[in-house]
């Protein structure tokens, strides 16, 4: 796929702090087979930025263009149907098994003469069970979640889709990375990378308990959309750091209704950070629209990861 980026950036006064992200300017063109993509925005020191981006219309998207949303009852048969196959391979001399859907659940029982016999299948059929369901997740892009309240839920498999992307998302990266000079630290470029996905219009997150991944968009939708949640946005950004910065570990940092993003970054003692194992990692905002700069959140986000109150995942 190739994809052809034209930056530029203007300098505007700096007498004002910006606070808020500013897409000042967004069109979607179609042109034959290309769709162009031209973005201008305001990052957080007053500074503007253009960048157009060209795709070949049938790949914009094409990877993840048929995700859809997780559904209990399609994910149950698919189940039900390798607990079957599952069953027709146990030897009638030592155990038979039965299933039945029980509104969204499967029953399993077994039945056997001997005590052995009878744990030694049930606990076979258990396993079945919980890797059949892995596997239609995988399948799907969707993964098991564990709120930071502990209830657990699937959700749309955040890592994978970063991961990903990141090599379709490289020739982006590096549009970003040409807007900076070519003398600046890796922590300019991971503000503006912060910059320009603030400032794509949010979208309100879905809960993750009950949504079965409605709102969520993979990267190149956000791109392509402009629009996205804190989940979406938080994706997008993690990919087009591990796109450009070398050997970064970004871990994924769930709240009840946030995501952002930690990163094994240098930092100053009055950054935000968030300790992982034995290090200390930055933490980064991408959903907007304040314009936060790396190991800078927002006070809601501050309360929860001080109170313990997020989950992780590392890219």
């Amino acid at each position: 796929m190739f994809v052809k980026a034209v930056i530029t950036s203007l300098t505007l006064s700096i007498m004002s702090f910006a606070v808020q992200a500013e897409q000042t300017a967004f069109n979607r063109k179609v042109d034959g087979e290309t769709v162009q993509l031209n973005y201008e925005w305001t990052d957080q020191f007053d500074k503007t930025h253009k960048m157009s981006l060209s795709f070949p219309k049938d790949s914009l998207n094409q990877k993840f263009n048929n995700n859809k949303n997780y559904s209990p009852q399609v994910a149950q048969r698919y189940v039900f149907l390798a607990l079957q196959k599952a069953a027709m391979k146990i030897n009638p001399k030592e155990a038979s098994v039965k299933l039945n859907m029980v509104g969204q659940n499967i029953k399993v029982q077994v039945n056997s003469s001997s005590e052995s016999h009878f744990r030694k299948w049930q606990e076979q059929m258990a396993v079945e069970q919980r890797a059949a369901f892995d596997a239609y997740l995988n399948e799907h892009y969707y993964t098991r979640y564990f709120a930071p309240l502990g209830q657990e839920a699937v959700k749309p498999d955040h890592i994978r889709f970063a991961n990903e992307s990141v090599e379709v998302l490289r020739p982006v990266a590096q549009a970003l990375y040409d807007l900076v000079d070519k003398d600046s630290s890796s922590r300019e470029y991971i503000n503006l990378v912060l910059s320009w996905v603030q400032s794509i219009p949010y979208d309100t997150l879905e809960n993750r308990l009950t949504s079965n991944g409605t709102g969520y968009s993979p990267p190149l939708k956000v791109i392509s959309d402009n629009r996205g949640d804190c989940d979406s946005k938080s994706v997008l950004a993690a990919a087009l750091l591990k796109s450009l910065v070398p050997g970064i570990d970004i871990n994924m940092v769930f709240l009840n209704n946030h995501a952002l993003l930690a990163a094994n970054l240098p930092h100053r003692e009055h950054e935000k950070k968030i300790t992982i194992g034995s290090s200390e990692f930055l933490l980064l905002e991408p959903t907007g629209p304040a314009l936060l700069i790396a190991g800078e959140v927002g006070q809601q986000s501050e309360q929860a990861i001080s109170g313990g109150q997020y989950t992780l995942e590392a890219f």
